[in-house]
């Protein structure tokens, strides 16, 4: 009897127990039922084609749940199942691994991609970016250990600059803990949907009792957003935990990868030291700060008049470098370059950098972690410090590379491109068998890289819009206060695409279409060539670049994009162009099967009628010849072009 009271006692015990998971189980249920919260995963099916698969747009609000605005993400596709043949690359990183300003075609992984392509002919690459602006380690680990399941080859990162105050870091709004362990069991906890709708009614209830004006512009910029512990000194606590989380977070990731047989390259971090002065310096009293900031009137004073020495000496003889304030060093190191003492110029510009309060450029001592980390896991590293030094003026990295304080121009993120590319031609492991193509120059690469003046004019409107807010300016610079004119095309989409009228696709169409109405034909293949490198898997721009090649006359080339085009998608157009193409290249044979097919799509189709019966004529058949034009002749009797096919056949008979 007490035996069967106790399992008794026992059950009651153990339901009472389970009676909340069992409730936790139900309302995840039925949120996931109803559909509640965004969707967190890594990609979606491509609408367009569900055998590829697209970066989830929404991806960003893993680690920006609060914000309204998400980070953008790239337009890469990959297949949903991996090719025997394929070669999977994966980027990870912030925003300049993203590409900002320009992205899409302008990011160094697009530069990579092409030049990868010619060195392995015979796989089928696909190179997938997922970097967004804002986000640090946290998330490159997050979203790399969930890409290990798609079976990559190799893994590039560039991240670090957003280890203060990107998402979840030590000086972020969006601070959880210092602690990676909790942080990390915070993003997994995100995926279920009990957790977002908790999160949720926190959020509510803060967003009662916030400043909605000022909630609102902080939505606008997203640096300033971003800051919440704002000053973080140079070895203070915060600067330290940030150092052990990143170098946590890099290991955590490379030895998961290494257990898979993946590769991973790190590249260093680069900012602008010379050109980029420091946001904010730290004084340790009111007092310190009168006296330096009268110090640095006169030095900057100096250096206006050509007086390097003189700004140097008043700088040396104050002792204010034993201040360690950032803006000391950065003039300082002015001086030191304009007297060509290179090496002390480089190593205080460094420091200045170093001892800015304002953490949104990378400390050395992350390039620090960088290199111990890839010989520890005996992992690549990419000096890429060095490599863009050798192309700065007097090797000290500035505007000549970076288009603000840290992001590349241009040319700063083809070297990037080309940099990653030659450390992993020579470190990666490559098959035996591995067939190797040729290479071709930078002149070649950089003309194929499908950036238009449209993407250029976007990114200038974007940096004028970070460099004329906060930490730049004590102020936000709003879309409307931007200089544009507004009888220039390219400026007035420009401005569509960052008023959100417009995406980046439809804006590239229509400029195409305004350059084809005035007779630009060359600049509108240049936009129909741009959205084919981001947007492989849509058929238009290839059909669209066709039809200017066939009305430049260039069939050969109208030929190859046609076929392009098939390639994607069956269309009658395709087949009667490439038919016509083959025509005028006096090539009718490889014409006439393709024409067939183009009949069997549309059996009553005038044009390919008669697209065939010419083949046939110029092939010699003219049993073939006449049996297509009397179809034709059939469906259509005053078809254009049909009497004089058949005076050509009758000529031919005699």
């Amino acid at each position: 009897m007490t035996s069967t009271n106790t399992v008794k006692q026992y059950s009651f015990r153990l339901i009472l127990l389970l009676i909340p998971f069992l409730l936790l189980i139900l309302v995840e249920l039925l949120l996931r039922m109803f559909n509640y919260g965004p969707d967190l995963g890594l990609f979606k099916p491509l609408e367009q084609n569900p055998q590829y698969l697209q970066i989830n747009p929404g991806l960003g609000a893993r680690y920006f749940p609060a914000l309204k605005i998400k980070p953008q993400t790239s337009y890469d596709i990959m297949r949903r199942v991996k090719p025997t043949n394929g070669f999977r690359v994966f980027v990870l990183g912030g925003s300049t691994a993203y590409g900002y300003p320009y992205g899409r075609n302008g990011a160094f992984s697009s530069f990579f991609k092409d030049r990868l392509e010619d060195l392995i002919p015979r796989r089928e690459v696909e190179v997938v970016n997922l970097g967004m602006c804002a986000v640090g380690s946290y998330a490159v680990r997050d979203i790399g250990m969930e890409l290990l399941n798609f079976q990559p080859d190799v893994i590039l990162i560039y991240a670090g600059h957003n280890e203060f105050y990107g998402a979840l870091g030590v000086g972020s709004t969006e601070f959880v803990s210092e602690s990676p362990r909790w942080v990390n069991f915070y993003l997994k906890l995100q995926h279920y949907r009990t957790f977002q709708f908790i999160r949720d009614a926190v959020f509510q209830i803060k967003n009662l009792f916030a400043d909605k004006q000022q909630s609102a512009v902080h939505q606008k910029r997203l640096m300033e957003h971003m800051a919440g512990e704002r000053i973080i000194a140079y070895n203070s606590r915060l600067f330290k935990s940030a150092q052990q989380i990143y170098e946590q977070n890099l290991r955590d990731l490379i030895q998961a990868a290494k257990r898979q047989g993946v590769e991973i390259y790190l590249g260093e971090l680069v900012s602008n030291v010379r050109d980029q002065q420091p946001f904010r310096s730290i004084f340790n009293s009111d007092s310190e700060k009168e006296r330096l900031e009268k110090l640095f009137i006169e030095v900057e004073n100096a250096l206006q008049n050509g007086q390097y020495q003189a700004g140097l000496d008043r700088i040396e003889g104050s002792k204010a470098v034993q201040n360690m304030t950032a803006m000391v060093y950065y003039l300082r190191a002015r001086c030191l370059e304009n007297l060509n003492r290179i090496e002390d110029a480089s190593q205080s510009y460094t420091l200045a950098k170093d001892l800015d309060g304002l953490r949104f450029r990378a400390p050395e001592v992350l390039n620090d972690i960088l290199k111990k980390v890839s010989i520890a896991e005996t992992t690549v590293f990419l000096p890429l410090k060095e490599i863009f030094e050798r192309s700065s003026e007097n090797q000290i990295i500035g505007s000549e590379l970076i288009i603000d304080h840290l992001h590349p121009n241009l040319m700063g993120y083809f070297l990037m491109g080309k940099s990653f590319f030659i450390y992993l031609r020579q470190y990666f492991p490559w098959r035996p068998d591995e067939v190797f193509g040729e290479q071709q120059p930078d002149s070649i690469y950089w003309k194929k890289s499908g950036v238009t003046p449209l993407d250029i004019t976007e990114a200038e409107f974007r940096i004028q819009l970070l460099i004329n807010s906060w930490p730049f300016k004590n102020a936000v610079m709003n879309i409307d206060e931007l200089q544009w004119d507004a009888t220039d095309p390219v400026n007035s989409l420009a401005m569509e695409i960052l008023r959100e009228n417009m995406t980046w696709e439809q804006a590239h169409v229509e400029l195409a279409g305004i350059y084809i109405k005035h007779g630009f034909y060359d600049l509108a293949l240049a936009e129909f060539e741009s959205l084919i490198k981001i947007t492989p898997y849509n058929v238009s721009p290839y059909i669209q670049s066709a039809k200017i090649h066939m009305n430049q006359r260039r069939f050969l080339d109208a030929a190859k994009m046609f076929l392009d085009a098939l390639e994607i998608e069956e269309s009658v157009f395709a087949y009667q162009g490439i038919g016509e193409a083959y025509l005028h290249l006096g090539q009718a044979q490889r014409g006439i099967p393709l024409l067939e097919k183009g009949l069997k799509l549309d059996k009553e189709n005038d044009l390919t009628l008669f697209l065939l019966a010419k083949s046939f004529l110029r092939i010699g058949d003219k049993k073939a010849s006449t049996d297509y034009a009397n179809k034709l002749f059939q469906i259509n009797p005053k078809f254009a072009g049909l009497a004089k096919l058949y005076s050509e056949i009758e000529s031919t008979l005699q």
